[in-house]
């Protein structure tokens, strides 16, 4: 009678046992396959990071296309043409030669603009642009201005 009772808890004791190993083997698989699975959600996120940076990249440069577009419309309209060219010097300095002194400080050459900053294209010709600074350019908006300047700067 004793062995009839403990073959049953032995048989027990044994399932639990391989049962036990059984799960720690899955634990394995399971932690592998989390690892995997982990990898996985990394890699697709730095691939979804760099696609919204790529994205974002496109949209300044198409940001700063159409505010260069409005710039160009500004200057038709206010007839800066009338005194710059894109490549060559008239009553003042040309384009590339603005965009050239200003190396792209978007800042000073809104500066100028507003009145506020020196010339430092033609210091000597300062005197030509002043009253165009206060009819003109001292009248346009924020966004005109950086419309402006981003036009002269993309040339």
């Amino acid at each position: 009678m004793k062995r009839l009772f403990l073959l049953p808890i032995t048989l027990i004791s044994f399932s639990f046992i391989f049962s036990a190993c059984g799960n720690s083997s899955n634990n394995e698989t399971t932690t592998e396959g989390t690892s995997e699975t982990v990898n996985e959600t990394e890699q697709t996120v730095n691939e979804e990071e760099t696609t919204t940076t790529e994205e974002k990249t496109t949209e300044n440069e198409e940001n700063t296309t159409d505010l260069a577009d409005k710039g160009e419309k500004l200057f038709t309209d206010k007839a800066c043409t009338a005194c710059h060219q894109l490549d060559k010097k008239t009553v003042g300095p040309s384009l590339q030669d603005i965009s050239k002194a200003y190396n792209n400080d978007n800042n000073k050459l809104i500066s100028f603009f507003k009145g506020e900053g020196k010339a430092i294209v033609s210091p000597e010709e300062e005197a030509l642009m002043a009253p165009q600074i206060e009819t003109i350019t001292k009248k346009m908006t924020d966004e005109e201005l950086e419309a402006l300047s981003a036009y002269i700067l993309s040339k």
